[in-house]
């Protein structure tokens, strides 16, 4: 049988060994030294910059994607994303049987503005085109630049007598604008054609589009006049 221990002195050296407290931890065990600290700094600084130069990254690639798709004057798509969705249109419509057309814009007289007032006034004037076109149409068509003076307005799901609603609203919107600015140098025209109706490809398309803005501006120099 154990014995208790019996103990009425505080100065007993084995009742102070069990009651004795666990030995604290130094600051110096506790608190992160200098060098972890610089440590951590370097590696957040070094998270900081990889997700800066992500962003810049995406950035870059946005910036060449628009390069590639757009106009660099209108910031509409360019004649080469115009035509390739042109062309998807075009199947998809033939594909499920619905209608598809496409408004041409062209303007005659650039040129004459350009040796009367600088090539500045040519670029503004298409920039002025550009913006009047896309208060005209809905964000689901795709309007791109064609030719240096010329426009095309890809209409999805629209018939004839909606693509020609669409075209009259262009012609007397630029109408309008161009005498607001004073420009009695160029003139707008804009025609409509649908598929399967004016054609069941891209070139026959184009190709009445082509002629029937030249047969409007032929016919007037100052104001583009209805079909």
């Amino acid at each position: 049988m154990t014995r208790s221990h019996e103990c009425s002195s505080r100065t007993c050296s084995f009742c102070r060994a069990l009651v004795r407290e666990p030995k604290r931890r130094s600051s110096a065990q506790t608190a992160p030294d200098k060098q972890s600290i610089r440590r951590a700094r370097e590696i957040s600084n070094s998270n900081r910059l990889v997700l800066t130069e992500e962003a810049m990254s995406a950035n870059r690639t946005d910036s060449l994607e628009q390069v590639v798709l757009n106009d660099t004057l209108t910031t509409v798509v360019n004649s080469r994303t115009l035509l390739r969705e042109l062309r998807k249109e075009i199947s998809r419509a033939q594909r499920y049987e619905r209608p598809a057309s496409v408004c041409m814009v062209s303007l005659d007289g650039i040129p004459d503005l350009n040796k009367q007032f600088g090539a500045m006034a040519g670029d503004n004037l298409l920039k002025l085109v550009a913006d009047v076109l896309r208060r005209c149409v809905r964000d689901v068509d795709i309007i791109g630049r064609y030719s240096s003076n010329e426009f095309l307005i890809v209409l999805p799901e629209t018939h004839k007598s909606g693509a020609a609603i669409v075209a009259d609203r262009i012609r007397n919107a630029l109408a309008q604008d161009l005498v607001r600015s004073g420009n009695n140098l160029v003139v707008a025209a804009a025609a409509s054609a649908t598929f399967p109706v004016d054609g069941r490809k891209e070139e026959e398309i184009i190709g009445k589009l082509t002629r029937a803005v030249t047969r409007i501006n032929l016919q007037a120099r100052r104001h583009a006049i209805a079909m």
